[in-house]
């Protein structure tokens, strides 16, 4: 009896210890887009303020079977940036992800940019709900021990949520007209 109870002791450990370790750890310099540089939706640079107690950014991690969309292993929550500089400091283990295999990876980064959305109305355009998002992609082969470390940046980011406000004549224009609708109406 006690071979088998150590049998499977083994059996359990050598289960537990095939299962991967995989980090993302960014360059010091996270950037978020250049707020001033934005004049409308659209793509912009990764070249503005760094993004540590300037964004509230949620993160989905998919880990893909290397070349194929079978999907392996996917994770999410909240971005963390470490103590120090301004970089992502999050790490996923999970029976799914196996020692020494090649994957793909997809990282999509969601959420606000707090100097942008500050910038309110500013000229042709409402900023208050603007929302950036970026995609990280790449391939990696996990360690045979030890952290897989994934260390990427997004170098550009999508702006959305950006309103074109109207400009006043055209309100104006619209105002007579309805005046001139209504006053025909009453001659009528």
């Amino acid at each position: 009896m006690k071979k088998i109870v150590i049998a499977a002791a083994v059996f359990c450990a050598a289960l537990v210890s095939q299962a991967a370790q995989v980090k993302w750890v960014s360059g010091s310099n996270f950037l978020g887009v250049g707020a001033a540089a934005v004049g409308d939706n659209g793509v912009y640079a990764a070249d503005g303020a760094k993004l540590k107690g300037n964004s509230a950014l949620t993160y989905v991690l998919s880990i893909y079977a290397a070349g194929t969309d079978e999907l392996v292993y996917t994770a999410s929550g909240d971005m963390k940036f470490g103590a120090t500089n301004q970089k992502t400091n999050l790490s996923w283990t999970d029976d799914a992800i196996e020692l020494g295999t090649a994957y793909d990876y997809v990282i999509t980064l969601t959420g606000t940019q707090s100097d942008l959305t500050a910038r309110g109305v500013d000229g042709k355009f409402d900023y208050s709900a603007a929302t950036i998002s970026a995609t990280i992609n790449g391939s990696v082969t996990t360690a045979t021990s030890g952290f897989t470390t994934i260390a990427d940046n997004a170098s550009t980011w999508t702006v959305s949520g950006v309103a074109a406000v109207p400009e006043p004549t055209s309100g104006l224009l619209m105002l007579v007209g309805l005046a001139g609708l209504a006053l025909r109406r009453r001659r009528a």
